[in-house]
């Protein structure tokens, strides 16, 4: 669904907010909306009293979410990671809600990520307050709305005790990539791709980026290993060596804000292995949102010292990155619940 806009952020919103009424949530779960019926097999809703009970449940999460992002406009970054941690918590919670038929919303009481310690390395960090740096703030992986929300999403679910590091995830926004290439000196790991294409028997991946985003192997190691490469002065192709199927680290992006890219999947410790896979970026920015809530709740010295900037400067490049996730998390959220994506576009006339 594409629409006409001269405020993309707040058509987005009115359209969320049809189905912060019950009788819109009831319609789009018996699929009376117009909507494409976009529910995985073994989703769909035959029983009028559960669509009812989960219709309340899915609104009132929408409502709050939408008042979370709200009040987070009229703080500073002080406080606002905060406010849209909870917003995002409430968006998740209502999809999960709505495309679990046997999920209401008291089975889902937890975040799902934690900051508990589970090595001695990271007890080690978490006790000196002297070592904390916002790039090494970290989530561990815990059963709750987490988990149940990259299920809702269909994208990679990560065990118990998976742990992610806030630089890991900082990295894979295409949105910001320019600001997170000029602060920390180094190239993120994604580049445009301007055509993509598969084929089958055998499986064939290419596509072509031009040589401005030609990336070092230590930033994005899996193209070398995945692909063969040729180019010229002015564009690259990439043609996948010996594949079966997309490969899991890496992933295809198309940002609301326009382009497309390849983006190396998420960087994570689990069982003491440094793993590398793509899952959906909404997932990401429920991970990073967490991680920032955490600093504001519970390392205030921390926050402060990013606020002011005296030591870091890393405000410059989280500020951005907020606005990022607060533009396109509710945008996610409303695309998978109507089965649909939603892109809004401003007008403007020739002169």
């Amino acid at each position: 669904m594409f629409t006409w806009s001269e405020n993309p952020y707040q058509d987005m919103w009115n359209h969320l907010r049809v189905f912060a009424q019950p009788k819109n949530v009831e319609k789009l779960l018996f699929n009376q909306l117009g909507y494409q019926d976009h529910y995985p097999v073994g989703y769909k809703y035959d029983s009028t009293d559960t669509v009812v009970s989960k219709a309340k449940q899915v609104a009132m999460c929408i409502r709050q979410a939408d008042e979370y992002f709200q009040a987070a406009e009229v703080v500073t970054i002080t406080t606002s990671p905060l406010l849209l941690f909870y917003g995002v918590s409430s968006l998740s919670k209502a999809l999960i809600v709505a495309r679990r038929p046997e999920i209401q919303l008291t089975d889902i009481n937890y975040h799902g990520l934690d900051t508990r310690p589970k090595s001695s390395a990271m007890k080690n960090y978490q006790k000196n307050s002297n070592k904390w740096e916002l790039e090494k703030e970290y989530a561990y992986v815990n059963q709750g709305v987490f988990t149940e929300f990259c299920q809702s999403l269909l994208t990679h679910e990560f065990e118990n005790g998976t742990l992610f590091k806030f630089k890991s995830l900082l990295k894979m926004y295409p949105e910001i990539s320019e600001l997170y290439q000029r602060y920390y000196g180094e190239p993120a790991p994604i580049l445009y791709a301007s055509s993509l294409q598969e084929k089958n028997d055998p499986y064939i991946l290419s596509f072509t980026s031009d040589t401005k985003h030609r990336l070092e192997e230590n930033v994005f190691p899996e193209l070398d290993i995945l692909f063969k490469i040729r180019g010229n002065d002015r564009s690259r192709n990439f043609v996948s060596k010996e594949l079966t199927g997309f490969p899991k680290e890496i992933g295809y992006f198309s940002p609301y804000v326009g382009g497309n890219y390849i983006v190396r999947g998420v960087e994570y410790q689990v069982t003491g292995k440094i793993e590398v896979r793509y899952c959906h970026p909404a997932a990401v920015d429920f991970i990073g949102l967490f991680i920032l809530s955490s600093c504001v709740r519970y390392k205030q010295l921390l926050w402060r010292s990013l606020i002011e900037g005296h030591a870091v400067g890393s405000l410059g490049i989280i500020l951005p990155y907020v606005q990022t996730i607060r533009r396109r998390f509710p945008n996610f959220i409303l695309d998978y619940l109507t089965g649909e994506k939603h892109d809004y576009g401003t007008p403007g006339r020739w002169v």
